[in-house]
């Protein structure tokens, strides 16, 4: 199998979905594209972005791994993102996308999200949302991957980004909430990832 996780930003895959990739390293192919280097006006935007995420997936085990290594997404990059992710899709063929969901208060995530909508049209892939610092109140996950076994190697990944330290999603207690769903903590998981489900093809 092929899953192809998908981010505007270094740091996104990271926080949403590294302990589901850990999980589904075992048996699946990784490939990773991220759409830029940092929201254009945050100090940390540039190209230590890269060099930082980078490190964090040498946690993994990644088949390709692709940066966009420009600041930011606008409506004027929608053709060339198109582009690009349509072309990486083809040619990766994967059988589940994870990214970005529409459910986020972040204009670049949600603009992501429509370039990966238009990118994924006629492909029988199945789509997962990821939650996000930013997620908006209606994000309303149903699926839930227990990473409990994963969540010190996610730390260790998410730490990786150095230039990100001061931001309060990325310290212990935030985390801790972050992973600690209502739902799936009543039903028995310590930490778990949730998505939303856009899409699934079996």
């Amino acid at each position: 199998k092929s899953v192809l996780a998908m981010g505007a930003h270094p740091d996104d895959i990271e926080i949403g979905c590294f302990g589901t990739l850990m999980k589904l390293n075992t048996c699946a192919y990784i490939s990773v594209f991220i759409g830029s280097l940092g929201t254009p006006g945050d100090s940390t935007t540039g190209p230590n972005r890269a060099v930082e995420t980078k490190a964090a997936f040498q946690y993994l085990e990644v088949t390709n791994l692709e940066i966009r290594e420009v600041p930011g997404i606008t409506i004027a990059d929608f053709e060339t993102l198109l582009q690009q992710m349509r072309a990486l899709i083809v040619h990766i063929q994967p059988d589940l996308i994870i990214c970005n969901g529409p459910k986020d208060t972040h204009q670049e995530h949600r603009l992501f999200w429509e370039i990966c909508l238009a990118a994924t049209r006629r492909c029988a892939t199945s789509i997962l949302h990821y939650g996000t610092a930013s997620n908006s109140i209606d994000f309303n996950p149903i699926v839930f991957v227990d990473i409990s076994d994963h969540y010190e190697t996610k730390k260790s990944a998410l730490a990786e980004h150095k230039s990100q330290k001061d931001k309060d999603y990325m310290d212990e207690p935030h985390l801790g909430v972050f992973h600690s769903n209502t739902f799936s903590s009543l039903n028995g998981l310590r930490y778990s990832e949730p998505f939303e489900l856009s899409r699934g093809f079996f």
